[in-house]
């Protein structure tokens, strides 16, 4: 697969997973892949976000795939983040992958499902307002897209019962604002939730939105996705979640390149 894209010279990019990231479960996934059955469509995607990657592995591979002449980076944390901030900052042209995780990061860009011919993908997604209103999300905004998945159910928080990506819609589609949506859900019976529920839902909005990545100028550097406003932070009574931008956790990373600039890891 990796050999396709550069018959056609498209240069790679492959980024890994770093660290994981306190506030995201493999768990929960190992639990929603044995509690399905063998036809659900949603089995192979729990099954790849259960599968624990060792650094040995992704060492293995790293190895591999230079020697293949193709660029890796390892990130902090998610590699989704990652992948969305090098699109949005352009330093790459369009980001390939499987995971739909990667529009709540704001990816722009995206090729699914690309053929093993590489002659062609499923969905090339450049998201605007037009495609908002496609999904059926009248007025959507990226924000109150993100919204309708955390509520739905995302890596950073369950679902509360009985209320889906369909629900979820629906409701955004109906109220006009967040706390519209928020007081309809609170005021339904059949609704239980934990007491830190929505407290964890601005969390969750913050991490898509903040995340911590690799710089793309200044070697080795961490930095979040967006800058976090002081107002952010008071907010919430500080994002230490996140994990800091300084901070150094475990042991570091591999040696990892962009646009053939070897950068050390923190």
């Amino acid at each position: 697969m990796a050999r396709r894209p550069r018959d056609k010279e498209i240069n790679l990019i492959v980024v890994f997973d770093g660290e994981k990231f306190p506030s995201k479960s493999r768990e929960k996934y190992k639990n929603k892949f044995r509690s399905v059955n063998e036809n659900n469509k949603n089995r192979s995607k729990y099954a790849a976000k259960a599968v624990d990657v060792t650094s040995t592995m992704i060492q293995d591979l790293v190895v591999f795939l230079r020697a293949e002449g193709i660029q890796c980076l390892i990130a902090p944390y998610e590699a989704d983040s990652q992948l969305a901030y090098l699109e949005r900052t352009n330093m790459i042209d369009a980001v390939l992958t499987e995971d739909s995780d990667l529009i709540l990061f704001g990816c722009k860009k995206i090729l699914f499902d690309l053929s093993h011919d590489a002659k062609e993908a499923k969905i090339l997604c450049t998201l605007g307002q037009e495609d908002y209103t496609e999904l059926g999300l009248k007025e959507m905004t990226h924000e109150k897209f993100v919204q309708v998945c955390i509520l739905s159910g995302c890596d950073y928080l369950d679902n509360i019962d009985n209320i889906g990506m369909g629900i979820a819609k629906s409701l955004f589609n109906k109220n006009k604002t967040f706390d519209a949506v928020k007081a309809e859900v609170e005021s339904t019976p059949s609704s239980t939730f934990p007491e830190n529920y929505w407290r964890d839902f601005r969390r969750a909005e913050i991490i898509f939105k903040h995340y911590l990545v690799y710089d793309t100028i200044n070697p080795g550097r961490r930095v979040n996705m967006t800058p976090i406003d002081d107002s952010v932070v008071n907010e919430v009574g500080g994002v230490s979640f996140l994990r800091s931008v300084e901070e150094a956790t475990g042991s570091p990373p591999l040696v990892f390149t962009v646009l053939n600039r070897t950068q050390p890891g923190e």
